[in-house]
C-alpha cells in the first residue's frame, strides 16, 4: 500500500522556519531606478521560471531579456533577498532551456506579527490571517554579491556512516492535516469585555479550531516511521488552547492516555504549551478535556509533534525536513520509499545554501552532502512538473518613489483602481483631489496613493494586509516634507475574518481597515498608542458614481459655507443642532435625555453657539418612528449636527426620523452623530445606516460618525463630551477629522478600557478635512422681522414702550460683553440715545430697550435706528448687518408748530403762527400758544393766546407782537390742560431780520440747546468746550493648556492688539500717556528683534502699541526691571498681564545682579503686593497689574490659579478730546 505524507504537514513546518523580517515600513528594500516583476505563490516548494516566460514578460515591459545577465537577477520576498539558482548562467547569457529556480511558500503568519502588540498574543504562525498567497518580486541590476544557491556534485565515495533519522515534524492546524479552516466557526476573535472585542490584534485572536465546553476532544496524529535508536532526541509536543469566556476553568490536556497538564483558572486565558513526550506511537490521540461543564468553553489552536525519522519516506515526492546533530563530518543520506517520480531528485540545503542532484541507487535515492550540515533545513523533490512548480504570471509592478517631494502631500487619498473609472471614463477620485487641491476645497496638496502600490511597497504584495495602509502612513508622517493633515479612504473593507474564507468578501476588501472588530483609527495609530497620528475618514463607495456623488455634495455643502451672504436665512440654519435621545425604558430614556442635554450645553456655549432643539423617546417601543412634520422641516431647512443616543442596529436608531430619501435638505447637509451599536458597522456585509444618509444623491448627510460595534452608554457618553468640547471649543473651525482626533487624543489618556473600546471604534464616514458650519468671527445680524415695538400701537397714554430687538449671533460665539443702542429721533428733530449691554449673544438674545413716550415731543412719526455691537468693539464677519431703521408713530391730542419753520430766517414780519394737531382727527380741544423773546418764555413782551377746535390746523392770525429786526422769536403750542397740570408744549424759534436775506438760522443760546455734540459741549458760560475721552483696555490670560493661547489677548477700545505673545514666558505692557489715554508706541531696532527698551519684538509692522518682556532669564529681567525703574516716568499709567509661565519663582535669584533688588520690588515700587506671594510657588501662576506710576494706592493685582484658568481685567483711562462737531436739529418744511 502506497502511504502519502501529506503536504500541508511538511510544508508548513518548513515555512514557519523562515527567518522574521524587522524592517521598519517595509519599503527598505526597493530600489526605485529598477524595474520589478511580481510572482505569486500559494504553496510551499520549488518554482521554475523558464527562458520563454521570463523573456515574453521582459518584452512587455519593453527589456530585451539579452541585456541582462544571469548574475543581474535577484528575489526578493518579505523585503529580503532570496536565493537563486539559475541553470546554465555559466555562460554569462540567459538562454532557452536556462531557467531560475527559488524556493517559494504559501503565505504564513510572519509578517502578521508586527500587528500584534507583544507577539506573544499571536496564535501561530503557520497561516496567515489574510491571504494563502505570497509574494515575490524579481528585479535585475548589475551589483555583485546577488545571493546564489552553491551547485555542488554528488560524489558517492569516501562516505560516512549513512545518518540514521532525521527531525521530522507532524502538524495539525485549527483542527486538521489537510485542509485550512478558515470559517466563521474557527475564528478565535481574543479576549472580550462585556461581549465588545478590542480591535487590536489581541491576546489569542486568529483563527483556531471550534469551540467547545463540557466535554472531551480528542484529535489523532500520525508520526510514522518513528526511529527509537539509541541517539534518538526526545520527541516533543507543541499546542496551545484558549479559554474564551469569564468562567471558572477546569482542563486538561492529555497524550495517548497521559495526562500532561491539568489547571484550573478562573477568567479568559490564552496560553502555549510544550511538552516532552516518553510514549510516542505511530497513531497518537491528543486529548484536551473541559471539565466544568456546559460553559467551560475552549478552543485547542494547534498540534506539533516533533520526532525522530528514519529514512523512510513512504512515497513522498517532496518532503522538508532537519537534519539532526551527528559526529559526521560529512553528511551520508540513504533514502527510502521516495518516489523520485522518474527524474533525479533536487535537494536544497537552506541553512548553508547548497543544491545538489540526488543520485538512484536501486531503490533508493543517495546523496553525499561534502560538508558538516548538522541541524541543516533540507527540502528534497522530484524534478518532476508537479513537484516543481512553474511560473506561469508575472506581473509588471512600477514602485513609486515615496521619497520624491512630486509624489507627497499634505491630504492623502487612499483607493483602488475599480473606482478610477465611473464605466463612462471619468476619474471622480482624481476630480476629488483636483477639488481638493483648489482655493475653493481648500488649497491642499492632494496625494492619490493605489492600495495596490501601498500593498506592494508597505506589505510586501501581501493583499487586504493592514500594513499596507498603516506602515504608508507612518511613512508619510516621517518622511514628507511636509506633514500630512488628513487621510481619506475611499472604498470598502471587509474584517478580515469574513472574507479570509470568502472569495466574494475578500474582493470587496478593497481599502482594508484594522481587525476585528474593524478600526480605521487604529490604521493611524502608532503601536502601543490610542493617538491617531493624523485625521481619518471612509467613503464607502462602491463605484465611481458613489464617489461622484459624494464629490458633488461635498462641493456644494463647502460652497454654502463659503457664501458671503451674512444674513439670517442663509447663515442662521448653521447654528442648528438636534439631538434625539431614546432608550427602551423610563430610566435609560431619562439617562439619555440627561447626556444629550449635557452635550448641549457644550455646544450652546462658546465658541459654536448652537441652537440646540432636542427630542425624547417616550414609548418602550423597540423603535420609535417619527413622522412628525415640524422635524421634516427643521432637517430640510438646515441643521448642522444631528446627535443621536440611544439603541441602534446596523439599519436603524431607537428613534427613527426616517428614509434619508426623503429629505429635501439640498446643500444643507448634515453630520450624524449616532451613540448606539452597530450603527456604523460598515465593515460588515450589509449596507448600513451610515451608507444610505451618505450616499444618497443629493440630501441627507455629509459625514456620519458611530461605532462599529457594541458599545456602553456610559463610554459613549465620555467620548460624546469630548467631542463636542473639541467641535464647539478646542478645535472649532478645524475638519471634523481633528475634532475626533483630539477626542481620541483626550481619551487615550483613561484607564477605562471601555472608554478605550469606544476609541478604537468609532469610524468617521466622510472626509475628515470637512468641517462643521463653523465661521472665523462673530457676526451679530438684526433683520425687519426681528425688531418690533411693544405695544405695537404706541399713543401718549402710555408713559413708555420697548424696542424689542431679536439679536442673532451668525458667526463664532465669544465669551465678551457686547452692546446694543437704540438711537430714537423725535419728530421735532431732538434724539436720545438708549445702549444696553449685555453678555455675547451665543445665538440668539431678545433685547428690550425701554423708552418714555415722551408727550411733549415724541408724538408722531418717530425714526428709530437700532444698532447691535454698536462702537463695534467686537471684531465680526460683516459690519452692515449691525444696523436697521424702523420708523413708528406715537399718537396724541398735542399739537406742534409748523409756521414759521424752526430756525427758520424770515424778512418779513409773520401775519399769523401756524401748529398742526398732531391726530387730524383729534375732537374738539382748546389750545393755548405763546410768543416770546426767550425760550424761558418770562419776559414782559410775553404774549398768549387761546383756540378750541377740532384736529387740523390751528391759526394765531395777527399776534399782537412789536416785531424787532434781528430779534429771535421763541413760540410754542399745548393743549390747555385741566387741574393745574403742566402743559404739554411743543416749541418753534424763527428769525425775523428785515432786508433781502432769507434761509435758516441759528443766533441765539437757546436754539443750540438740543443740538447733537460730539466729543464737545455748550456748557452754560455759553462757550464750546472739549469733553473727556475714555480708552477702553481689556486684557486676558491663563496658562497652556487649561487656557489656549489664542485665549491670552488684550484689546484697546475694542480692537485686538494682542493674540498670546512673543515673549514666551513673560509679560505683555502697556504703558499708558495720562493726557491722551492712548499707549506709547515702540519700534524694532535695526532688525535686531528688540524694542528700544530691550524688549521682544517680532511684528512686521513699523510699530506696536503693546511692548513685550520675556522674564526667562536674568538679562530679561533685568532689561524689564530698569524699563519699569527708569524709563517709565511718574504719572504715567501703567498695565501688564504675564504670559505662560514668568518663573516668578527665579526672580529672587537676580538680586546679587540688580543691587540687592529684584522685579518683585519694582512692581512693590508701583504698588504691587500679592506679586510677592509668587516667589515661593512651586508652579507659576497668572497675573494682571494696573497702577498710576507714583500713586500707589491706585495699584490692582489678579492672580490665577494653580489649574491655569483665564483671568481677566478691563481699565478706562479718561482723557480728553482735541477736535469734536455738534449738528443742529433738522431744518426745513419736510
Amino acid at each position: 500500500m502506497i502511504k502519502r505524507i501529506p503536504s500541508l504537514i511538511v510544508l508548513l513546518w518548513f515555512a514557519s522556519a523562515l527567518s522574521a523580517q524587522t524592517d521598519l515600513y517595509g519599503n527598505e528594500w526597493i530600489s526605485y531606478d529598477q524595474q520589478y516583476l511580481k510572482i505569486r505563490t500559494a504553496a510551499d516548494g520549488l518554482y521554475r521560471l523558464h527562458y520563454d516566460e521570463l523573456a515574453d514578460a521582459l518584452t512587455a515591459i519593453g527589456t530585451d531579456i539579452a541585456t541582462i545577465a544571469p548574475d543581474d537577477f535577484q528575489l526578493f520576498q518579505l523585503g529580503e533577498e532570496q536565493y537563486l539558482y539559475i541553470e546554465g548562467d555559466g555562460d554569462g547569457s540567459f538562454d532557452p532551456g536556462d531557467f531560475i529556480e527559488f524556493y517559494g511558500i504559501r503565505n504564513d503568519g510572519k509578517l502578521d506579527t508586527r500587528l500584534y502588540e507583544n507577539e506573544q498574543y499571536q496564535i501561530h504562525t503557520y497561516t496567515s490571517l489574510f491571504t494563502d498567497t505570497a509574494v515575490y518580486f524579481l528585479t535585475w541590476n548589475s551589483d555583485p554579491g546577488h545571493l546564489r544557491m552553491e551547485q555542488l556534485a554528488n560524489v558517492l565515495s569516501d562516505m560516512p556512516e549513512p545518518e540514521s533519522h532525521y527531525e521530522f515534524r507532524t502538524l495539525m492546524i485549527n483542527g486538521s492535516t489537510t485542509v485550512l479552516n478558515h470559517g466563521a466557526s474557527y475564528f478565535a476573535p481574543g479576549r472580550y469585555y462585556l461581549e465588545i472585542y478590542s480591535s487590536k490584534y489581541d491576546d489569542g485572536e486568529g483563527f483556531s479550531e471550534t469551540r467547545f465546553a463540557g466535554t472531551t476532544r480528542n484529535k489523532t496524529l500520525s508520526t510514522s516511521n518513528i526511529y527509537s535508536g539509541e541517539d534518538a532526541f526526545v520527541p516533543t509536543l507543541r499546542t496551545a488552547v484558549i479559554a474564551t469566556n469569564e468562567v471558572e476553568h477546569h482542563y486538561t490536556i492529555s497524550f495517548n492516555g497521559i495526562t500532561l497538564y491539568d489547571t484550573s483558572f478562573t477568567g479568559y486565558d490564552f496560553k502555549k504549551y510544550e511538552f516532552s513526550i516518553d510514549n510516542l506511537l505511530s497513531s497518537n490521540t491528543v486529548s484536551f478535556a473541559s471539565l466544568n461543564g456546559s460553559n467551560d468553553y475552549l478552543r485547542n489552536c494547534y498540534i506539533e509533534i516533533t520526532y525522530p525519522r528514519i529514512w523512510d519516506f513512504n512515497n513522498a515526492s517532496k518532503v522538508g525536513l532537519r537534519l539532526v546533530n551527528s559526529l559526521s563530518a560529512t553528511k551520508y543520506l540513504v533514502i527510502t520509499d521516495f518516489n523520485e517520480k522518474s527524474t533525479d531528485p533536487v535537494i536544497w540545503d537552506f541553512d548553508d545554501h547548497k543544491r545538489m542532484i540526488g543520485t538512484i541507487v536501486g531503490s533508493n535515492t543517495e546523496i553525499h552532502m561534502p560538508y558538516d550540515a548538522s541541524g541543516n533545513r533540507i527540502w528534497l523533490s522530484s524534478q518532476d512538473t508537479l513537484d516543481i512548480l512553474q511560473v506561469q504570471e508575472l506581473e509588471p509592478v512600477t514602485f513609486i518613489d515615496f521619497n520624491n517631494p512630486v509624489n507627497q502631500g499634505d491630504y492623502l487619498i487612499i483607493s483602488h483602481a475599480g473606482l478610477r473609472d465611473d464605466g463612462t471614463g471619468e476619474d471622480w477620485i482624481q476630480a476629488y483631489a483636483d477639488y481638493r487641491e483648489g482655493f475653493a476645497g481648500g488649497s491642499f496638496q492632494p496625494l492619490i496613493a493605489d492600495i495596490a502600490q501601498l500593498t506592494d511597497q508597505f506589505a510586501y504584495g501581501i493583499k487586504t494586509h493592514p500594513l499596507a495602509v498603516r506602515n504608508f502612513v507612518f511613512f508619510a508622517e516621517d518622511h514628507f516634507e511636509t506633514d500630512p493633515r488628513y487621510l481619506f479612504l475611499i472604498g470598502k473593507a471587509r474584517k478580515y475574518d469574513g472574507c479570509r474564507n470568502n472569495a466574494e468578501s475578500f474582493a470587496q476588501n478593497t481599502v482594508p481597515t484594522f481587525g476585528n472588530p474593524g478600526s480605521d483609527v487604529l490604521l493611524v495609530c502608532r503601536p502601543g498608542s490610542y493617538i491617531p497620528e493624523l485625521p481619518v475618514g471612509r467613503l464607502v463607495a462602491y463605484n465611481g458614481t458613489e464617489v461622484k456623488n459624494y464629490l458633488d455634495k461635498v462641493v456644494e455643502y463647502e460652497t454654502v459655507q463659503a457664501t458671503t451672504d451674512q444674513t439670517i436665512e442663509s447663515k442662521a440654519w448653521m447654528k442648528n443642532m438636534l439631538h434625539f435621545a431614546g432608550g427602551l425604558n423610563e430610566y435609560e430614556q431619562s439617562l439619555f435625555n440627561t447626556y444629550l442635554r449635557n452635550l448641549g450645553d457644550i455646544a450652546e456655549d462658546t465658541l459654536y453657539g448652537a441652537n440646540v432643539i432636542q427630542f425624547n423617546k417616550i414609548t418602550t417601543d423597540p423603535i420609535f418612528y417619527e413622522t412628525s412634520d415640524y422635524i421634516d422641516s427643521l432637517i430640510n431647512s438646515g441643521v448642522s449636527l444631528v446627535t443621536f443616543f440611544g439603541h441602534s442596529t446596523t439599519g436603524s436608531f431607537d428613534y427613527n426620523i426616517g428614509d434619508p430619501e426623503d429629505f429635501t435638505n439640498y446643500g444643507k447637509y448634515n453630520v450624524i452623530f449616532g451613540n448606539g451599536c452597530n450603527t456604523a458597522a460598515i465593515f460588515d456585509g450589509t449596507i448600513t445606516l451610515g451608507e444610505k444618509y451618505i450616499n444618497t444623491e443629493d440630501r441627507a448627510s455629509i459625514a456620519f460618525i458611530a461605532a462599529t460595534t457594541f458599545s456602553l452608554a456610559g463610554s459613549l457618553y465620555n467620548y460624546g463630551l469630548r467631542f463636542y468640547a473639541e467641535l464647539s471649543r478646542y478645535r472649532y473651525g478645524q475638519g471634523i477629522g481633528d475634532a475626533l482626533q483630539g477626542a481620541a487624543e483626550y481619551i487615550s489618556a483613561f484607564d477605562n478600557i471601555y472608554d478605550l473600546l469606544t476609541l478604537q471604534h468609532t469610524a468617521l464616514q466622510g472626509d475628515p478635512a470637512l468641517r462643521l458650519n463653523t465661521h472665523s468671527l462673530p457676526d451679530y445680524v438684526i433683520e425687519e422681522p426681528y425688531v418690533f415695538f411693544e405695544p405695537s400701537v404706541i399713543t401718549t397714554l402710555e408713559d413708555s414702550f420697548t424696542v424689542q430687538v431679536v439679536v442673532t449671533n451668525i458667526g463664532m460665539a465669544i465669551d465678551k460683553d457686547y452692546t446694543v443702542s437704540v438711537e430714537r429721533i423725535r419728530p421735532d428733530g431732538s434724539s436720545e440715545l438708549v445702549t444696553r449691554t449685555l453678555r455675547s449673544a451665543q445665538f440668539r438674545d431678545t433685547v428690550g430697550i425701554r423708552l418714555f413716550t415722551d408727550a411733549n415731543s415724541g408724538v408722531g412719526l418717530n425714526s428709530f435706528t437700532i444698532t447691535v455691537d454698536y462702537g463695534d468693539s467686537i471684531a465680526e464677519i460683516a459690519e452692515w448687518n449691525n444696523v436697521i431703521s424702523k420708523t413708528q408713530l406715537i399718537l396724541g391730542d398735542d399739537a406742534n408748530p409748523v409756521y414759521p419753520y424752526e430756525f427758520a430766517l424770515i424778512n418779513e414780519a409773520p401775519d399769523y403762527l401756524a401748529a398742526s394737531t398732531s391726530n387730524p382727527f383729534a375732537g374738539t380741544r382748546t389750545y393755548v400758544m405763546q410768543i416770546d423773546t426767550t425760550a424761558s418764555f418770562n419776559s414782559p413782551l410775553l404774549q398768549s393766546h387761546s383756540v378750541t377746535q377740532s384736529g387740523g390746523v390751528l391759526k394765531w392770525e395777527a399776534p399782537p407782537v412789536t416785531w424787532l429786526s434781528g430779534r429771535v422769536y421763541y413760540w410754542r403750542v399745548s393743549v390747555d390742560t385741566a387741574g393745574g397740570a403742566d402743559y404739554l408744549w411743543r416749541t418753534s424759534s424763527f428769525r425775523y431780520k428785515s432786508g433781502e436775506e432769507i434761509g435758516w438760522n441759528q443766533s441765539h443760546y437757546f436754539q443750540y440747546a438740543d443740538d447733537l455734540y460730539d466729543n464737545i459741549s455748550l456748557d452754560e458760560d455759553r462757550n464750546f468746550h472739549f469733553v473727556n475721552n475714555y480708552v477702553n483696555y481689556q486684557v486676558a490670560t491663563g496658562i497652556y493648556p487649561t487656557t489656549d493661547w489664542t485665549e491670552v489677548t488684550s484689546y484697546l477700545n475694542g480692537e485686538e492688539m494682542a493674540v498670546g505673545s512673543c515673549a514666551n514666558n513673560g509679560f505683555v505692557v502697556f504703558v499708558i500717556d495720562p493726557v491722551s489715554g492712548y499707549p506709547w508706541q515702540v519700534s524694532e531696532v535695526d532688525d535686531s528683534g528688540f524694542g528700544p527698551y530691550g524688549d521682544i519684538y517680532c511684528s512686521a509692522d513699523a510699530y506696536e502699541q503693546i511692548i513685550q518682556f520675556s522674564t526667562a532669564d536674568l538679562e530679561s529681567r533685568t532689561a524689564f526691571y530698569h524699563f519699569m525703574k527708569d524709563s517709565v516716568p511718574d504719572g504715567t499709567y501703567f498695565l501688564c498681564y504675564s504670559n505662560n509661565y514668568p518663573q516668578f519663582n527665579e526672580w529672587l535669584d537676580d538680586t546679587l545682579s540688580l543691587g540687592g533688588e529684584s522685579l518683585f520690588d519694582a512692581f512693590n515700587e508701583y504698588g504691587a503686593v500679592m506679586i510677592n506671594d509668587l516667589a515661593v510657588y512651586d508652579f507659576d501662576r497668572s497675573y494682571i497689574f494696573y497702577a498710576k506710576k507714583g500713586e500707589p494706592a491706585s495699584a490692582f493685582e489678579i492672580i490665577g490659579d494653580t489649574l491655569g484658568n483665564k483671568i481677566d481685567a478691563v481699565v478706562n483711562i479718561s482723557g480728553l478730546w482735541d477736535e469734536g462737531s455738534y449738528t443742529s436739529e433738522r431744518i426745513g418744511p419736510a
